[in-house]
Formats: C-alpha cells, structure tokens, sequence
C-alpha cells in the first residue's frame, strides 16, 4: 500500500487496505502475506503479525515479488482470513 505524500492521514491507506482484505475474503483467499520495510506496526493494526520468512509458503517465496520487490531485511507478515 502506497499513499502520495499529499493524501497521507486522510484515511485512504486504511480504506485500501480494508477494500484488500475484503476482495480477499470474497474470493475465498485464506491466507494473506506481505512483506515490509518499515510499516510492521501499521499492518498488525489490520491483524497481520511478524512471521520469518522461511515460514511464507512456498509458492509465495517463488513469486517474484518476494524476490525483487522487497529487499532481504523486509518483514514478512501473515493474516489468516
């Protein structure tokens, strides 16, 4: 999740991270997992919690995301729907 600079504290972060959460549940989506660098305490406010990353299933770890789009130190984070 990705807010420009001038709609941050407006609420937009939360209402896309809800609207993700619920295009999840209606697609059945059991397990959510993310990774970041430096927002661990915003997510847990959305129920996600601090997982290693050897623990991401594996065809998680194999996505390229996982891979190139976040560096080694990021944190990665689950929420069971």
């Amino acid at each position: 999740v990705a807010v420009a600079p001038r709609w941050r504290r407006c609420g937009l972060g939360h209402d896309l991270v809800e609207a993700a959460l619920e295009l999840a549940r209606r697609h059945g989506v059991a397990r959510l997992y993310l990774l970041t660098e430096g927002a661990v305490r915003y997510f847990e406010r959305f129920g996600f919690h601090r997982i290693p990353r050897s623990q991401v299933e594996q065809a998680v770890q194999q996505s390229e995301e996982f891979h190139h789009a976040c560096c080694e130190s990021a944190q990665a984070m689950l929420r069971t729907l």
